[in-house]
């Protein structure tokens, strides 16, 4: 009794991209707070538009809608599988996986991917696309585990792990260079 199941959900991003997926709340017998259950896989968002909706949903700005993108876009799209429970309202027993994987386009013009390159002191090679990246990520409280992180071209892949720790965003990433 009480519990709320969407056993199938399906949504469309309004700059291309679906997702599907399901969930679960379930209430505590004792009357704490209720535990949830999402899994969602999704393709195709645009990774400038997919950054531009998040920044918009933290905002909570009215008429987010029709927001213009403000990033250049790099061509690139994100396709990828996530799975997130816990108790809601409690950050600290959130656990989760997120497998992320975004192509095409230049990514080196992300924002948080070229610092990256930048910070290491890196020399891309030139005359070539930087056209695919992937990510594995483990959610354990407010910690998140990189447990891989690549960036690569036909000649050159930058990869790595470490960790993410919430809610400031610390990172301690370890990166190599292949190439």
């Amino acid at each position: 009794p009480g519990r709320i199941a969407v056993p199938v959900f399906s949504a469309a991003g309004r700059r291309g991209g679906h997702a599907q997926g399901r969930s679960v709340v379930i209430p505590d017998p004792q009357g704490g707070a209720p535990r949830y259950q999402i899994d969602a896989s999704f393709s195709g968002f645009n990774l400038a538009a997919l950054q531009d909706e998040i920044d918009a949903s933290k905002l909570q700005l009215p008429g987010a809608d029709a927001l213009p993108s403000a990033r250049p876009d790099s061509g690139a799209v994100v396709t990828g599988q996530a799975r997130r429970g816990g108790r809601v309202q409690q950050d600290e027993t959130r656990r989760g996986r997120l497998s992320l994987r975004v192509s095409g386009g230049e990514l080196w013009r992300v924002p948080l991917l070229s610092r990256v390159i930048e910070v290491k002191a890196l020399q891309l090679p030139t005359g070539e696309p930087r056209d695919f990246a992937t990510a594995d990520l483990v959610v354990d409280g407010n910690t998140i585990t990189t447990e891989y992180v690549s960036m690569l071209s036909r000649t050159f892949e930058v990869f790595g792990y470490g960790t993410i720790t919430l809610p400031d965003f610390g990172l301690d990433l370890v990166l190599h260079t292949r190439g």
